[in-house]
């Protein structure tokens, strides 16, 4: 069980470079994606907060996006902007995610 976790630990850099080098000189586009999941941050109980994620589909496809903005804003089953890379090998890459509309911000007495 350990050989797995040192096999893994000494993965990890070459998969980062692998997809550092696919994804290198490739602009970013836009597009609009339907959300299908949304996992708001929480703490656990050592009290470090988690991070927030959303699964959206695009293309047909079930992408796993690290970084949404606006989370709160983000529903399951609406849309949003996605804004994703497709690398060399034809593989994309989600960037982030945030809400195509926000509501108006709450005017100032």
């Amino acid at each position: 069980m350990t050989a797995l976790f040192l096999a893994g630990g000494a993965l990890r850099p070459y998969l980062r470079r692998a997809m550092e080098a696919d994804l290198r000189g490739v602009p970013e586009q836009s597009d609009v994606a339907v959300v299908r999941a949304v996992v708001q941050p929480s703490g656990n109980a050592y009290g470090n907060p988690s991070r927030p994620w959303a699964l959206v589909e695009f293309r047909g496809r079930l992408l796993k996006v690290h970084s949404p903005y606006g989370v709160g804003y983000l529903r399951e089953g609406g849309r949003a902007r996605l804004f994703y890379r497709v690398g060399h090998s034809g593989r994309v890459h989600a960037d982030r995610v945030e809400p195509l509309h926000r509501p108006p911000a709450a005017a100032a007495p």
